[in-house]
C-alpha cells in the first residue's frame, strides 16, 4: 500500500481471525479477533506507529490475550496510522468485575510478542473433540466394570454374567454373609465385583456399614438400623405371611376371598393347588378337622409344626379318629401357662407319582427383587430331591421314604452312597417321564410335560402366592427375597404346592445342586443390584438390562 492509496475510513472493522483460547480451569473460549483502523489525528506523527488495544468480555480472572501485528501499509511522511486489535470472547461463566486501576496495570506489565506470518491459526484447526460421555451402565474406571465367564465362577457350571457395579460404590462395598447355608455360592457374585467380604462373627454381624447382607436367619438382622437406599439386605421383615406354614394358608384364604375386581385374571380355586391345611390350635379350625376325620378315617394327615424347618416335628397320622382323641385329651391335661405348639394338618398326598419306585417332590425358586413395586420373578428350572428308599411300608414307621426332605434323607445311613441319586436337574426328570412314566399313564400327558407345561403350572402358582402378599410386606427400596417353593406331582399329574422356605438350601454337594444352584445365586445378584441402582436413581425398575437367564418375570394376580 502506497502513501497515496485511501485509509479505511474512520473506525471501520475489517476480520482477521478466529481462535480458540483456554482459560486456566482448562475451559475453551471462542475468540474473534477483528481490525479496526483510525484515521491519523495529527500531521506531525512520523514512522510505524502501533497500538494495541485489546478488550475482552471474559469474566475469567487474570485470563488476558494480546497480539500484536503490524500495519503493513507505509505512512505519509505526515500522517499515521494506529491498529487496535480487538477480541471479543464469548464464555457463559459470570462476569467478575475488575477495577480500571488493576486493568491498566496488568495491560502495562504484559509483554507484546510479534505474530509472524504464517503463525496464525483458525478456530477449526485448534477445536478438539468433546470429551466422550461414559454411559449409564459401563465405566472405564479400574474397579467399577467387571465381567466373568463361567470357567472363572468359584462354584459350579455358570453362564456369561456381566455383573454391574452397585450404584455409587466402587471396588470398596462391602459385604456379609451369615450362617452355614451356601456362604461360598453367597459369597461369589459379590466378590467377583471386587467387594470386601466382612467375616462372620460378633463384630461382623454388629458391622453396620455394609453394602449387601445376606443371611438365613431373621435374628442376624438388625430392620430397625437399615438404610433404605443405601443398602440391601435379603430378608424382608414381614415374608413370614407366606414363609410360615400356617400364615401361608391365611394369607392364600385372604386372597381368595377378595372379590373379582381386586384380582387381575382368573384365581384357581385354593383346594385345587393347596392341600387342605387346619390350624389345630384354633378351635374352630381344628373342630373343622374333627369333621374331615369323621367323613373319611382312611384317610392320612402330616402334622407340621409351623415355626420349624427341616423337617422338624413333622410325622404323618395314618389313623386319624385316634390322632383326634389324643388331641382331645392333651387339651383336657393342658397346663393354661405352658406356652402352645402352633400346628397345621395337611392332607397328605397318598398318589404321588414315583421315579424308580421312590417318591419326589420340586425346588423351584421365587424372587422378590423389590416389593416397590412388586416385582417377581420365576427362579426356574429348579431341581428334584427324591428319597432314599422306595415308596413303601407305613408313613408313620418310615419316614425316609415318604418325607422327601433333605434333612430327614441326610440322615439315613445310605445317604452318602446314594447322594448323587438323591438329586436329578429337570433335564433328567423329563427324559425318565417321557421313556418311563408317561407311555404307561392313564393320564393324557404329553411328551416333553415337564418342560413344556409343568413349568407353566408352577408360574400360575406363583402369581398367585405373589398377588397374596401385596401390601403385606415391608416396602422399603433395598429390601428382597430368594424364596424356596417346594412342589408335588400326583399320578394324575396335578402340581401341588407343599410350603415356601424364605431360607431354602444353597448347598452345592451334588453335580445336579452344582449346575442349578450357582447360575441361580448369580442372576439374583444381578436382578437385585441393577433394580436397586435404578430405584436409587430415580429410574423406572424395567425393563430388566441384564441376563435373566432361565428366570422370567411374572405379572402377579393383585
Amino acid at each position: 500500500m502506497t502513501g497515496s492509496a485511501p485509509l479505511p475510513s474512520l473506525e471501520q472493522t475489517l476480520p482477521v481471525s478466529s481462535s480458540l483460547l483456554k482459560n486456566q480451569d482448562g475451559q475453551t473460549l471462542t475468540a474473534t479477533t477483528t481490525l479496526t483502523c483510525i484515521s491519523p489525528s495529527s500531521n506531525t506523527d512520523k514512522g510505524k506507529a502501533e497500538t494495541l488495544k485489546s478488550s475482552t468480555d471474559c469474566s475469567v480472572t487474570n485470563t488476558k490475550t494480546t497480539i500484536n501485528k503490524l500495519c503493513t501499509s507505509k505512512p505519509s511522511p505526515t500522517n499515521s496510522n494506529k491498529l487496535v486489535q480487538s477480541h471479543k470472547i464469548k464464555t457463559q461463566r459470570p462476569k467478575t468485575a475488575r477495577s480500571s486501576s488493576q486493568s491498566s496495570n496488568s495491560r502495562a506489565k504484559a509483554p507484546l510478542p510479534p505474530i509472524t506470518k504464517g503463525t496464525e491459526k483458525t478456530a477449526s484447526s485448534k477445536r478438539r473433540p468433546p470429551p466422550t460421555r461414559r454411559s449409564e451402565t459401563t465405566t472405564n474406571r479400574p474397579g467399577t466394570s467387571f465381567r466373568r465367564t463361567s470357567n472363572q465362577s468359584p462354584v459350579g457350571q455358570s453362564r456369561l454374567h456381566t455383573l454391574r457395579p452397585l450404584h455409587g460404590t466402587r471396588a470398596t462395598a462391602k459385604f456379609y454373609i451369615g450362617g452355614g447355608n451356601g456362604i461360598s455360592v453367597l459369597s461369589a457374585p459379590f466378590l467377583a465385583r471386587g467387594w470386601t467380604k466382612i467375616e462372620q462373627g460378633k463384630e461382623g454381624r454388629a458391622d453396620t456399614n455394609f453394602k449387601i447382607k445376606w443371611c438365613e436367619r431373621a435374628s442376624d438382622f438388625d430392620f430397625d438400623a437399615f438404610k433404605e437406599k443405601k443398602q440391601l439386605i435379603g430378608r424382608n421383615p414381614k415374608i413370614a405371611c407366606i414363609g410360615n406354614k400356617l400364615r401361608l394358608k391365611k394369607t392364600l384364604t385372604e386372597f381368595h376371598a377378595l372379590p373379582a375386581s381386586e384380582v387381575r385374571g382368573m384365581r384357581m380355586k385354593m383346594h385345587n393347588y393347596v392341600p387342605a391345611t387346619y390350624e389345630l390350635e384354633n378351635m374352630k379350625e381344628r373342630l373343622s378337622f374333627f369333621d374331615q376325620v369323621r367323613e373319611n378315617p382312611q384317610a392320612a394327615w402330616i402334622i407340621k409344626p409351623t415355626g420349624l424347618n427341616c423337617g422338624q416335628g413333622i410325622f404323618v397320622v395314618e389313623d386319624g379318629p385316634a390322632y383326634v382323641q389324643r388331641l382331645k385329651e392333651e387339651e383336657a391335661t393342658r397346663n393354661p401357662h405352658k406356652r402352645k405348639l402352633v400346628r397345621i394338618a395337611q392332607k397328605y398326598i397318598t398318589n404321588p407319582l414315583l421315579l424308580q419306585g421312590r417318591k419326589f417332590d420340586i425346588r423351584c425358586y421365587m424372587l422378590i427383587a423389590t416389593t416397590k413395586p412388586l416385582t417377581v420373578f420365576f427362579g426356574g428350572p429348579g431341581y428334584c430331591r427324591l428319597s432314599v428308599e422306595e415308596y413303601a411300608g407305613s408313613p408313620a414307621e418310615n419316614k425316609a421314604a415318604h418325607l422327601t426332605n433333605q434333612a430327614i434323607q441326610k440322615k439315613h445311613p445310605r445317604y452318602k452312597e446314594m447322594m448323587e441319586d438323591t438329586t436329578w436337574t429337570m433335564e433328567k426328570l423329563n427324559d425318565y417321564l417321557n421313556t418311563e412314566v408317561i407311555p404307561e399313564s392313564n393320564a393324557n400327558v404329553e411328551e416333553d410335560w415337564v418342560l413344556n407345561v409343568l413349568p407353566e403350572k408352577m408360574k400360575s402358582i406363583m402369581r398367585h402366592v405373589s398377588g397374596s402378599i401385596k401390601g403385606k410386606l415391608d416396602d422399603r427400596i433395598g429390601i428382597f427375597d430368594l424364596l424356596g417353593l417346594d412342589f408335588l406331582i400326583d399320578t394324575n399329574f396335578g402340581v401341588w404346592l407343599l410350603e415356601v422356605n424364605v431360607n431354602p438350601a444353597l448347598h452345592t454337594n451334588c453335580e445336579a445342586l452344582q449346575e442349578v444352584i450357582p447360575p441361580t445365586i448369580n442372576t439374583t445378584a444381578d436382578i437385585v443390584l441393577e433394580v436397586f441402582e435404578k430405584q436409587v436413581s430415580g429410574k423406572m425398575v424395567l425393563p430388566i438390562e441384564c441376563d435373566l437367564g432361565s428366570f422370567e418375570l411374572l405379572r402377579p394376580l393383585r
